[in-house]
């Protein structure tokens, strides 16, 4: 059995497209994958895009709490939920925004870091009423506060405009053009039905960066850890893992970087990667 340089320590896994099937569940295969790495002392973290309270459902098909960090790497959480790194939006920036950019005003949504209804604010439902998919599974979580400056009593997590396709490509044209521009990080997503989304995050907020911090006070450095994904949202991940897997689902342009490529979400990818890294030798004893 080979032995390796450096023990493998700490497993970053996104969520969607990799973690998850086409079911939107995690496999038996993925749970007994990590559990597997969990009982040889290695250190489980989920990294997706999604808001804090988006993560709950996915560590409760887990079965145990991991390291969890959301929303693109805003917020990094503990096993015990307790707070560990945060890189929230500045209010300041988002006041200039809303300024800057008053056409759009009841097409923002304010995602905060809080339970229930205080999660979400908007200025106006009347916009969100044309997306009613979306509208379905987030309504409750939504406040409205007019005007929408009123609301921020606190920095939040990010911020998103939404809206048609061609809606969102105003907005990002409109956003290179605020004297905030430099300050940001946007993020774009299209959905079925002409709904796009147009994420706006503290600058230098990504998944590679927050891992890279959650590392340092783990005390683990890179070569011990291993990381999988299958977007461009997990690029800074990747790179900063030395041990970097991508989904065969993935995107072409994401297997282009000379990551490994393990099996796709539908046929356990995850597992299939851990596995090959265990039988490697590449954990801790």
């Amino acid at each position: 059995m080979s032995v390796p340089i450096t023990p493998l320590r700490l497993i970053a896994v996104d969520i969607d497209g990799t973690l998850l099937d086409s079911k939107a569940a995690v496999s038996e295969q993925n749970v007994r994958a990590l559990n597997n790495a969990r009982a040889r002392a290695i250190h489980v973290v989920l990294a997706t895009a999604r808001r804090p309270a988006l993560t709950t459902p996915i560590v409760a098909m887990l079965g145990f709490q991991p390291y969890v960090i959301s929303s693109h790497g805003a917020l990094t959480r503990t096993p015990e939920n307790v707070v560990a790194d945060k890189h929230f939006l500045h209010s300041a920036i988002v006041k200039t925004l809303l300024e800057e950019m008053p056409d759009f005003a009841d097409n923002v949504i304010l995602v905060f870091d809080r339970p229930g209804a205080e999660a979400l604010v908007t200025q106006s439902y009347e916009p969100l009423l044309t997306f009613q998919s979306w509208l379905e599974t987030e309504r409750e979580l939504v406040r409205q506060v007019s005007p929408l400056a009123a609301a921020l009593t606190e920095d939040p997590v990010h911020i998103m405009f939404y809206g048609t396709r061609q809606r969102m490509l105003s907005a990002r044209h409109e956003l290179s053009r605020t004297t905030v521009a430099a300050d940001i990080f946007t993020c774009c997503t299209q959905y079925p039905g002409n709904f796009s989304t147009v994420e706006i995050l503290r600058k230098g907020c990504n998944k590679g960066a927050a891992l890279a911090r959650l590392c340092a006070r783990l005390g683990v450095g890179r070569s011990e850890v291993m990381a999988i994904g299958d977007n461009l949202n997990d690029r800074e991940m990747l790179a900063f893992a030395e041990h970097a897997f991508v989904m065969e689902n993935a995107p072409e342009s994401m297997k282009q970087h000379g990551w490994k490529l393990t099996l796709s979400s539908r046929d356990h990818g995850v597992a299939h990667a851990i596995a090959s890294m265990l039988c490697a030798g590449g954990a801790t004893e």
